[in-house]
């Protein structure tokens, strides 16, 4: 591969996560490829005696970026190879700790039939039960 044909695959991939993030409305975020991140909470990789969810999820969390919702909160994407049952269990008790929700795309704008598409973020509050919690009180 050539460097002009390196430099077109780059300029290629890039155009496919702009129209991806812009159907969705997110725009790129510099923040820590962390799902700690994505929580609100700092990313502890290298400043732990225990690894961070970021290193724990390395092999799931592969080709991972940061996004922004217009509401400011942030979408960790990743787009792994080869992902196991054994990685989405992972990837799902820390989503659960986290307060996070993931979703399984099989479109991946990163090198598409080859990888999937995971996205992680908050879980959103249910509607129904915080108008339950206020005909409690």
């Amino acid at each position: 591969m050539t460097a002009r044909d390196l430099s077109r695959a780059v300029r290629e991939t890039e155009a496919r996560y702009e129209r991806w993030a812009r159907a969705i409305g997110l725009r790129p975020s510099q923040a820590q490829r962390c799902p700690r991140v994505v929580a609100g909470l700092r990313c502890t990789a290298w400043r732990s005696a225990a690894p961070c969810a970021c290193q724990a999820l390395d092999r799931v969390l592969d080709h991972a970026r940061v996004w922004l919702r217009a509401d400011g909160r942030r979408v960790l994407s990743a787009e792994p190879y080869d992902v196991t049952s054994d990685d989405l269990a992972a990837l799902l008790v820390c989503a659960i700790e986290l307060g996070l929700v993931f979703s399984i795309h099989g479109a991946s704008p990163w090198n598409p039939g080859a990888t999937v598409l995971l996205v992680i973020e908050r879980a959103q509050p249910d509607p129904m039960q915080a108008q339950h919690k206020g005909e409690q009180q």
